[in-house]
């Protein structure tokens, strides 16, 4: 909005120091830019925002944002310093200049964030293929993903019966990952009930999807599957007894997908992410927003041709006629 300003409104403010002010952008940035600061440096404000907000995961994201930030409110003081001229405008511009150059360069992705891997005791940059990023231990290409109870070392699971360990040891080695249904229905990963009784197999597997089949025995018994946990997942439950089915959030246990059947029964599990509530929200506000602004535009749009309508000379004169 700052840089397409329209130059005669800025004339007819008279007081361009006065005009700067009353703008409501320069709030805007200057806001955004401490609140960028207070999500870096205070750890303590994670504790009270959405979930959602966890997707920036590292502070360079945030940084990134300052930055941006920053460089769109010096883009203002030019726009400002363009209308008005004083001693020493030619060093201010040649001071913004560089300091804006130097946030711009901040935006840029850095470089231990590119494609990296150990070679030798150093460090190699190279393109990402299908060998890199099977090893999710390198950064960059999957570790970023895990959930941190994978990267605690000294971690262990209340359930002896627990899929963790099962996980752990193929991330540790590297190797006899899920790759296929079968894989996924081994012993191994085969989903497991760590309280209660139950049998599942997975009948249909579509990363991150999987619908199960699971005869229940007990009732609340809780099940886990080898898919790791992000706020997100929903599990809906079709009663094959009963024809009647419920959904509900999935829960963490162990840093993978869990969820609990409160009554004895056949049920047919369908696992899906649908994103976190915050996203799911926002789907539903952004149409409700775009409905109501092409709703906004096309009235103010026909009150102004009416009001243009009215005004036309012609228009007056049949008016003055009648009279």
């Amino acid at each position: 909005m700052m840089i397409l300003k329209d130059h005669k409104e800025i004339e007819k403010a008279g007081d361009k120091k006065e005009h700067i002010y009353k703008n409501p952008d320069i709030y805007f940035l200057i806001i955004s830019s401490i609140v960028s600061l207070v999500f870096i440096f205070k750890a303590d404000v994670w504790k009270y925002v959405p979930s959602i907000f966890y997707q920036c995961q590292f502070a360079w994201r945030e940084w990134s944002l300052f930055n941006f930030f920053v460089d769109f409110l010096i883009i203002y003081c030019f726009s400002y310093l363009n209308q008005t001229k004083f001693k020493g405008t030619k060093y201010a511009v040649a001071a913004l200049s560089m300091l804006n150059i130097v946030f711009f360069s901040f935006n840029q992705a850095y470089i231990e964030k590119r494609v990296k891997y150990e070679l030798d005791g150093g460090y190699e940059y190279s393109l990402v293929d299908e060998e890199f990023t099977s090893n999710v231990r390198h950064e960059g290409a999957m570790n970023e993903y895990l959930p941190l109870v994978f990267s605690d070392e000294t971690y262990t699971s209340k359930y002896s019966n627990s899929l963790y360990k099962s996980v752990r040891y193929a991330l540790d080695t590297q190797s006899n990952f899920i790759t296929t249904l079968d894989k996924y229905n081994s012993s191994t990963y085969c989903p497991k009930s760590l309280e209660g009784k139950a049998t599942v197999k997975a009948t249909v597997l579509k990363t991150p999807e999987v619908t199960l089949s699971a005869s229940v025995s007990e009732a609340n018994t809780l099940i886990q599957i080898p898919q790791f946990y992000y706020d997100g997942y929903q599990v809906k439950l079709i009663n094959q007894d009963t024809n009647s089915s419920s959904t509900m959030d999935a829960i963490a246990t162990d840093g993978l997908v869990s969820f609990k059947v409160a009554e004895a029964g056949n049920y047919t599990v369908e696992v899906k992410y649908t994103g976190t509530k915050a996203y799911r929200l926002g789907k539903y506000l952004f149409v409700v927003s775009l409905v109501g602004l092409i709703a906004l535009g096309s009235t103010g749009l026909a009150l102004r041709k009416k009001d243009e309508k009215e005004d036309h000379p012609e228009n007056s004169l049949t008016k003055n006629l009648k009279v």
